[in-house]
């Protein structure tokens, strides 16, 4: 005995005889599946047409035992549905093979009862669906793989070098320094300081217009005892040694007022002189020197940074500090200036600061 299923539809147990008789008639197709008890897998009808052959050694054959018609059984998983898992009972519909030969058996086509049986058939081999399923996984597992090194690369990469030029007088008497700052490690520091320059700035300048006028009070003092003085030697006078002492003092009085005067003067021109802001800065982020024609390569930091190049021109007396400024936004790709430039459009003093740290003009 036999198990059928065509098209989808399972049909039943038949008798293995009456197989080709119902292809021969297009009961069912060529495409249809047969199993039996002991088969690993349901087979196509083809094979067990090509076993039966007439050429083919004919064997003793079997008694032939009447199997009295048990309760309604559940029929072989579907070959066309195991692979998805679905089953479902056996229910002849009218019309198909399985009822016809229910209703009317033919004398070759003896529909046979069905057995009772809980256990499950095997299904055909869905072996494209599991290669389907190889491929895809292993286009995932290198997508995944390429997005991995993509990330990789991104959070490894070198940062960008911005390379620099320094516009050079021919005066420098030592190397162009650039310090790379954040934008409020720098801005606030200088802010503070104008700010307490500027108060500092207008104490002295009461203290200068006081200085001045004691420095001009005992210079018309001085002159005036000197001409005394000169008088009584010119006459010989008897207190003329008195006269002598006096014009002494009063010079002396005068040049104290102008020393101090001059003294308090340096002080508020120090106060905001590009050389004091200039002191006492805090560490830089990074740093580099300029070469001999002013050429530099600065890998700055992320987000908006500042430059500070500063050198000493001149000598001797005439020596004084030379600094340039220039802000670079750096975005959070890493995109930065091709380029910095410093020249006199950038070169840094006072007013420079003072925009730059954002302290009002007194």
């Amino acid at each position: 005995m036999i198990y059928l299923s065509d098209k989808g539809e399972m049909l039943g147990e038949f008798e293995e005889s009456s197989v080709p008789a119902m292809l021969a008639t297009q009961k069912i197709s060529a495409d249809a599946f047969f199993w039996r008890e002991g088969m690993a897998e349901w087979r196509p009808v083809a094979e067990l047409k090509a076993s039966s052959r007439p050429d083919a050694a004919p064997g003793p054959k079997p008694a032939v035992s009447v199997v009295a018609p048990g309760p309604v059984a559940v029929a072989p998983a579907d070959p066309l549905r195991a692979a998805a898992g679905a089953s479902k009972p056996f229910v002849p519909r009218r019309g198909s093979v399985a009822a016809r030969a229910v209703d009317q058996p033919a004398a070759d086509e003896k529909a046979m009862p069905m057995r009772a049986t809980k256990e499950v058939l095997p299904a055909p081999a869905a072996g494209g669906k599991s290669r389907r399923w190889l491929v895809w996984s292993a286009a995932g597992l290198l997508l995944l793989a390429g997005a991995g090194g993509g990330a990789w690369w991104w959070i490894n990469r070198e940062p960008p070098v911005i390379p620099g030029t320094v516009v050079l007088a021919g005066t420098e008497a030592s190397p162009v320094e650039v310090r790379v700052f954040r934008r409020e490690d720098l801005a606030g520091p200088w802010r503070e300081r104008l700010t307490g320059a500027d108060t500092r700035g207008a104490e002295l300048e009461k203290l200068l217009a006081d200085a001045d006028g004691q420095m001009r009070e005992k210079k018309l003092l001085h002159e005036e005892s000197s001409r005394v003085c000169e008088v009584g030697e010119e006459y010989n006078m008897p207190d003329v040694a008195e006269l002598r002492a006096d014009r002494d003092a009063k010079e002396a009085e005068a040049t104290a007022a102008a020393a101090e005067y001059d003294k308090l003067k340096a002080e508020k021109d120090s106060l905001l002189s590009v050389a004091g802001l200039l002191e006492n800065l805090p560490p830089p982020v990074n740093a580099v020197v300029a070469d001999g024609q002013g050429n530099f390569a600065l890998p700055p930091a992320e987000g908006e940074v500042v430059l500070l190049a500063t050198t000493v021109a001149g000598s001797g007396e005439q020596k004084e500090t030379v600094a340039w400024l220039e802000t670079l936004e750096v975005a959070e790709d890493g995109t930065a200036p091709e380029a910095v430039r410093f020249s006199e459009t950038n070169r840094l003093d006072v007013s420079a600061v003072r925009s730059f740290a954002g302290a009002a003009t007194p």
